[in-house]
C-alpha cells in the first residue's frame, strides 16, 4: 500500500477533508508541524508528501527542500491560495496543489496514483 505523509496544520479544513476523501485507499499519516513530520519521515518509508505552506514551526517552502534533500521523495505542495502565480513552492515541489479535485493529475504526475 502506497503510504503518504500529509503536512498540514489544520487538517480539519474543507480542502484538506476533500484530499484525505480521495486517498481512502492510501496508508496516510498526518503531522500538524515539520517537527513532527521529519520525525515520521525518519522513522519510515513514504512514496510522497504533500506539504502546506503555511506550518506553525517551519515555512512549507524550508520543509519541501528538507524533504526533497534528506528523504529523496516527491513533494505536492498544497497551496489554497488561487491567485498565486505557479504557486509560491514552484520552483521545489513537484506539484503546486492550488485545487484539490486535481489530485489524481497530481499523484500521477509523481507515481503515486494508480
Amino acid at each position: 500500500m502506497k503510504r503518504i505523509l500529509l503536512v498540514q496544520d489544520n487538517p480539519e479544513a474543507p480542502a484538506v477533508r476533500r484530499i484525505l476523501k480521495r486517498l481512502e485507499d492510501y496508508h496516510v499519516e498526518v503531522a500538524r508541524t515539520a517537527k513532527s513530520a521529519l520525525k515520521l519521515l525518519s522513522r519510515g518509508r513514504f512514496h510522497v508528501a504533500m506539504v502546506g505552506a503555511w506550518l506553525p514551526d517551519m515555512s512549507g517552502l524550508a520543509l519541501i527542500q528538507t524533504v526533497r534533500h534528506d528523504f529523496q521523495i516527491p513533494v505536492i505542495s498544497l497551496n489554497n491560495r488561487p491567485e498565486a502565480d505557479n504557486g509560491p513552492h514552484a520552483d521545489y515541489a513537484e506539484s503546486d496543489l492550488v485545487d484539490p479535485e486535481a489530485l489524481v493529475l497530481m499523484m500521477s504526475t509523481v507515481g503515486v496514483y494508480a
